[in-house]
């Protein structure tokens, strides 16, 4: 990312950086995470955390453009705001995987992460986006609570479980995906698509880094819908998941399988990728 000084634009608007770190004029940025949390649990509102840099040109144009606007303003009154600027709290940046700015992240009250955007927005897509937000919160609200009131809607539970994975909440999607996997295989309530919610919670689970759990549903996938293409991929996310644990020799037989076995030349091709760099260097922590 090109990051420059844009000094004279900002002079001309008189764009100045306040104790809390808010530039943007007119939202009521805070600067504390923790106390943001508190709030929205107080008020039922999201956090929504703006990731700045003070040295980057498409964040001080957020400011001046996107976050000044009337629209952007009034609606950033239905969330709880925190500006955290990376260049003076890196480790911040890090926790939420920040990697670039302009970013936000939205937070439910007990810290689960909602939402996220990238890069510089106008206005109106920006408006656009907060209330795509703040719809898929109010739709999971709601399912939560045809679940807890119809325990025998699995519809409710499978609509449900697809937003906490595509959330990566593997706790949140497990005991959904449970309930679902647990029906007999030939009933007219298990969702078409089985396979890839087992899939999708293996994956959530190792984008947090709990492999162990990721491994237990990555082989209900391989396990139980052989010969599938979500199979393969179970079988390329396993190699992972063992490399990452530090099961290297386990990691190297998975990927051998799945280069010679797999269908799919993208599992092929990223089976040959991940088995040279375990083959070469230590795994990242991560997947």
């Amino acid at each position: 990312m090109v990051r420059t000084r844009w000094v004279a634009a900002a002079a001309m608007i008189g764009w100045l950086l306040t104790a809390g770190g808010a530039r943007a004029e007119g939202i009521s940025w805070g600067s504390s995470v923790k106390d943001a949390l508190t709030e929205a649990a107080r008020d039922g509102r999201l956090v929504m955390i703006g990731f700045s840099d003070e040295d980057c040109t498409w964040c001080d144009r957020m400011d001046g453009e996107t976050l000044a606007s009337p629209e952007v303003i009034e609606m950033a009154k239905r969330f709880v705001p925190v500006r955290i600027e990376v260049d003076k709290t890196p480790e911040a940046a890090r926790e939420y995987g920040i990697e670039g700015v302009p970013s936000f992240v939205f937070l439910e009250a007990p810290g689960d992460e909602v939402a996220r955007m990238e890069g510089f927005m106008p206005a109106p897509a920006f408006v656009a986006r907060l209330n795509e937000v703040l719809g898929e919160q109010e739709r999971v609200a709601a399912l939560v609570r045809q679940v807890a009131e119809k325990p025998q809607d699995y519809a409710a539970k499978a609509d449900l479980a697809r937003i906490y994975i595509e959330r990566r909440n593997g706790d949140k999607a497990a005991p959904l995906v449970d309930a679902l996997a647990a029906l007999p295989r030939d009933s007219e309530n298990v969702p078409k698509d089985m396979a890839d919610l087992l899939l999708g919670t293996g994956i959530a689970y190792g984008s947090r880094g709990n492999n162990d759990r990721a491994l237990v549903y990555l082989a209900k996938v391989s396990e139980g819908y052989p010969d599938t293409e979500e199979a393969e991929w179970a079988g390329f996310f396993t190699g992972l998941a063992l490399g990452l644990k530090g099961e290297r020799e386990a990691a190297i037989a998975q990927l051998e399988k799945m280069v010679a076995t797999a269908k799919n030349e993208a599992i092929r091709e990223r089976s040959r990728m991940l088995l040279e760099r375990f083959r070469e260097a230590p795994p990242v922590p991560s997947l």
